[in-house]
């Protein structure tokens, strides 16, 4: 065994089986949460100021975002159409009961549009 601390599968079936102790959960803080979203935003610019770059440099990072936009606009776009389309396939005439030869009258007269059929 590697690292006892380490988050693999292996590591969390023996600590249900009691053969490693819990996982201590470390507490995230405020300050924490800050750092990881500055770092993310620095990896992001290639560790460079949007200050210090070039035009050339600029119109990339903006080339980047907007094929990013435009890829989730695609998912988008297929998932809205997917849901269209199943929206589509359901009971296109509503609901389908039976009725009687003394309901008929009643339930026809007072329907708004009716398709009948006789079995």
């Amino acid at each position: 065994m590697d690292d006892p601390n380490a988050d693999t599968q292996w590591n969390d079936i023996l600590r249900q089986k009691g053969i490693l102790p819990p996982k201590e959960e470390k507490e995230i803080t405020e300050d924490d949460i800050i750092s990881m979203v500055e770092n993310t935003i620095d990896e992001k610019s290639h560790g460079k100021a949007f200050d210090d770059m070039t035009l050339d440099e600029l119109n990339e990072k903006e080339d980047d975002v907007d094929e990013e936009e435009e890829r989730i606009f695609e998912a988008y776009r297929r998932q809205r159409m997917a849901e269209m389309r199943e929206a589509s396939m359901k009971a296109k005439y509503g609901c389908v009961k039976e009725i009687s030869k003394v309901d008929y009258v009643t339930e026809v007269n007072q329907a708004g549009e009716v398709f009948l059929y006789v079995s």
